[in-house]
């Protein structure tokens, strides 16, 4: 059965370099740099060691899975074409949906402070406050589209019963986004400190490393409205560079709305300028 479950941020895009948010699908293209940075992660991979790339359906998502192919191809030309990992687009992992602040642009200080302030709720578990407008979701509508998916990869690439599943030890990439990320895995690490996923932004091509703990009791709270007749649990094993534990040391009282707006990252590592805000910085520096 497969190993680990790999959730990475896609590579840099036009979008990120204007400061702007951008959820809809299809979205922003890559820039050369992020095709650049896709290619460097498909390098550093040996395509034996992943059955599955995984792409959401924005372009960006899209653009990252075939271009760490292409690095995949790159630095491993002698591989057999059939063991590269198949290719895929996994319908409803796309980015959580700013609705009418798409388009906006995060130097306003107070449309940046709704919008991290939002997620914050998000992730401390308020599934039932939308982004505003038509086309703004909230977490709930999130974990109703996002969560059945999980539940399907881990059926067919890590229950053991699968016939999939049964092939060989291998990884399994989503190849998806910077605020969709941490609010799934904090739905499937129902114990992981929230204020950490918040606090802790992923830059572009960075990774959350998984791994499946068991069927267990289908949780508390806003979880159930997942549906499922039980709900998978997971354990975290890497958030980009980090590893456990995963312990948020960012005073709690910084969880305002002035402090979020101003962007004050204090001993996690972020720089106080233009740090990845979900959706919209690289988080990369050069």
């Amino acid at each position: 059965m497969a190993r680990h479950l790999l959730m990475l941020r896609h590579g840099e895009t036009f979008a990120n370099l204007e400061k702007r948010l951008d959820t809809r699908v299809p979205g922003a293209s890559l820039t050369e740099r992020g095709k650049e940075q896709a290619r460097e992660w498909g390098r550093q991979r040996d395509p034996r060691s992943l059955t599955l790339i995984g792409t959401s359906e924005a372009l960006r998502a899209r653009q990252t899975g075939r271009e760490i192919l292409n690095g995949m191809r790159e630095a491993f030309p002698h591989v057999a074409q059939n063991e590269f990992p198949e290719l895929r687009i996994i319908p409803g992992i796309y980015e959580t949906q700013v609705g009418d602040w798409e388009d906006g642009i995060i130097d306003d200080v107070n449309l940046l402070a709704k919008w991290f302030g939002l997620f914050l709720t998000w992730l401390k578990g308020d599934w039932k406050t939308s982004s505003p407008g038509p086309l703004g979701e909230n977490a709930r509508m999130v974990a109703d589209r996002a969560m059945p998916q999980i539940h399907a990869l881990y059926e067919e690439f890590f229950n053991g019963t699968s016939a999939r599943a049964q092939d060989q030890e291998k990884d399994v990439l989503l190849v998806a986004h910077g605020a969709i990320i941490p609010l799934m895995t904090t739905m499937m690490v129902p114990d992981m400190d929230k204020r950490f996923a918040f606090w802790s932004f992923l830059g572009n091509t960075d990774t959350v490393t998984l791994q499946p703990r068991a069927q267990e009791a289908a949780l508390a709270g806003e979880a159930a409205a997942v549906d499922q007749a039980e709900q998978l649990v997971w354990d975290l094993l890497r958030w980009g560079s980090q590893e456990p534990p995963f312990i948020c040391d960012v005073p709690e009282e910084n969880d305002n709305v002035e402090a979020i707006a101003n962007l004050k990252f204090s001993s996690m590592g972020k720089r106080a300028a233009a740090p990845q805000v979900p959706g919209v910085g690289t988080g990369k520096e050069d």
